[in-house]
């Protein structure tokens, strides 16, 4: 989000906060309060980060909502990295790799790693910084490996069905 946006986002984000609590959408009002956070995490307003991401962390625990508690962690974590807590951040980075470990979603995963990979550089822990840059790039390579294999299997079953067409001719 650029500067421009953040300043501009807000009230819509707080609006749309306010209907989703009107039509009693709690899966919207978690998500609302995550995106909430992330914009004040971006303009390094971490006390009312912390608040809204707090606020959606106790509705994804609530609802055992396991995506929602990976994505809420990683924004708790950097946020507390932000207000220089180490130790939480810390904490709160593991736990999030940790629960995606649970969920085995690569997805998640490679998020949480590449979190973890850039507070262990920047805390200049540098083996573990490695060790997670190196999940989080293995990861990563084989998603594309397999949508990039994807991708050849399709093209290769068009040139074929291209072919018999032109047999067939």
């Amino acid at each position: 989000v650029e500067k421009g946006e953040n300043e501009i986002a807000p009230p819509y984000l707080e609006e749309a906060l306010r209907v989703k609590y009107l039509i009693n959408d709690s899966q919207g009002v978690a998500e609302s309060n995550m995106a909430l956070g992330n914009l004040f995490l971006n303009t390094k307003n971490y006390k009312t980060s912390k608040e809204y991401f707090t606020k959606s962390y106790e509705h994804f625990v609530q609802s055992n909502a396991k995506d929602g508690i990976v994505v809420s962690l990683i924004g708790l974590g950097k946020n507390a990295f932000g207000e220089n807590n180490i130790p939480e951040a810390e904490k709160l980075l593991t736990d999030a790799y940790d629960t995606s470990l649970t969920l085995k979603r690569k997805g998640w995963v490679i998020k949480s790693s590449e979190a973890l990979y850039d507070f262990y550089r920047q805390t200049k822990n540098f083996e573990k910084a490695y060790y997670f840059q190196e999940t989080y790039r293995s990861l990563l390579d084989s998603v594309y490996s397999v949508e990039n294999s994807q991708s050849i299997s399709i093209l290769h079953s068009r040139i074929e069905g291209e072919k018999k067409q032109s047999e067939i001719k």
